[in-house]
């Protein structure tokens, strides 16, 4: 099947044979068919309309923290929202924030603001629109890996902008969706923008000392320097992924490149320039021993797409 560009959509914002690592937060994968950068609405609703019309999958990405790209190609089209940025104060602790920033920008223009809720999502690598469909979350206590709603980013949405399948673009409350542990009810929709409602009237200075304290913990505890997708696994209810994993002795366990992390089990890293299929068959190798060890069947948290998988 042959794709041809909409002669519409400017060339900057398309790119043919695309490789895909610098898309990734393992650094690692294939190529696209094309890679398509959109900087407008108009833009996100062109890219959409023509995969529903050429009948080629699509794929959308933020920092590509939470997904491991397969090697090979992907036969479709790669949305990145990377170009599609900007934070807007509305006042009174609101924000309006465009999908592709990045999460750790929107936490220091909150602090920055005064502005208080999001400093448990400190260390959470990606964009704003990623964490809002995949509702993200920061421990529940300091030392504990059990997420909980006070922690999840979903407690502050107000409002979504996004498109569906048509490339029909609608509004959302927060409070209309099924949000969930790793789950916002999104599904195929695209979130193009979003408001947030946070706490004003904090001290911006005493935000930042608190953020910065919750980051530095993190980092005694999490690879948040490596090449990683985070957590690879949701957590069972009731129990620690990254328990579980360390006491079936998986910790350092390595295929190639990729290592299960010394600092935290829930975590596959890039250590040692690693394939994409390096860190899929360490995955299948951790919930393989850890079914065996514990009687338990982890979930991926991370999603696994690419090279043909659509």
């Amino acid at each position: 099947m042959s794709i041809a560009r909409p002669h519409d959509l400017g060339p900057a914002a398309w790119e043919r044979d695309a490789p895909l690592a610098t898309c990734s937060g393992y650094r690692t994968g294939g190529t696209a068919r094309w890679l398509a950068s959109p900087a407008s609405v108009e833009e996100f609703q062109e890219v959409v309309r023509f995969c529903r019309d050429e009948g080629v999958p699509r794929l959308v990405l933020g920092g590509g923290t939470n997904t491991l790209i397969a090697d090979g190609r992907y036969d479709g089209v790669i949305v990145s929202t990377q170009r599609w940025t900007g934070i807007e104060d509305l006042g009174g602790g609101r924000l309006k924030v465009r999908a592709g920033s990045s999460l750790r920008g929107l936490i220091g223009r909150a602090v920055h603001l005064g502005y208080a809720g999001l400093q448990g999502l400190i260390g959470i690598p990606g964009t704003v629109g990623g964490a809002i469909w995949g509702n993200a979350g920061g421990a529940s206590r300091a030392g504990s890996s059990l997420a909980t709603e006070e922690r999840w980013i979903s407690r502050w949405v107000e409002s979504l902008t996004v498109l569906d399948e048509q490339g029909r673009e609608s509004s959302l409350r927060g409070a209309e969706l099924p949000w969930g542990y790793r789950f916002s009810g999104l599904g195929p929709r695209i979130v193009l923008e979003a408001i947030l409602a946070l706490e004003p009237g904090g001290d911006a200075g005493a935000l930042k000392r608190e953020t910065r304290r919750l980051y530095l913990r993190k980092e005694e505890t999490q690879p948040l320097r490596a090449a990683s997708a985070g957590c690879v696994f949701r957590n069972p209810p009731g129990e620690s992924a990254g328990r579980l994993i360390e006491r079936a002795g998986l910790k350092g366990s390595r295929i190639g490149g990729a290592l299960v992390s010394e600092r935290h089990a829930n975590f596959i890293v890039n250590d040692r320039g690693a394939t994409s299929t390096d860190i899929e068959a360490l995955i299948e190798r951790v919930r393989r021993v850890v079914r065996r060890e514990h009687g338990i069947e982890l979930e991926r948290e991370i999603i696994v797409t690419g090279g043909g998988r659509g």
